[in-house]
């Protein structure tokens, strides 16, 4: 699956529009929605990048300048290797990303602990 990023750079409707299908069926409680509302608020120094795939946003990823905070992918396309794919092309923008402590029970995390 040719997945490509980029930074979100959408009205925020339109990024709202965005992460509410993207997020559609993940509990309001859990940690990526809390990330993606300080985001949102510009509470702390966040991007959001999408992964794109035949121009459609199919996930989401939050950074920081050091850290990998949090990443979802589209249910419609999970278990494709998007997420994956979404952290080796941060990572090969940003070499010195790490991955936050909420994110290190994920499979993605085991994924680059392995690569690294």
């Amino acid at each position: 699956m040719p997945v490509t990023i980029k930074p979100a750079k959408e009205q925020r409707e339109e990024i709202q529009n965005s992460l509410a299908s993207i997020l559609k069926d993940t509990p309001l409680d859990h940690s990526v929605w809390k990330i993606v509302q300080s985001f949102l608020n510009g509470q702390e120094d966040l991007q959001l990048w999408w992964a794109v795939f035949n121009d459609r946003i199919v996930g989401l990823i939050v950074i920081n300048s050091t850290e990998i905070k949090a990443l979802a992918v589209h249910p419609a396309t999970r278990s494709r290797g998007i997420g994956r794919r979404m952290v080796a092309l941060l990572k090969e923008r940003f070499p010195a990303l790490e991955i936050a402590s909420q994110c290190r029970a994920t499979p993605i995390f085991k994924v680059f602990q392995s690569r690294n």
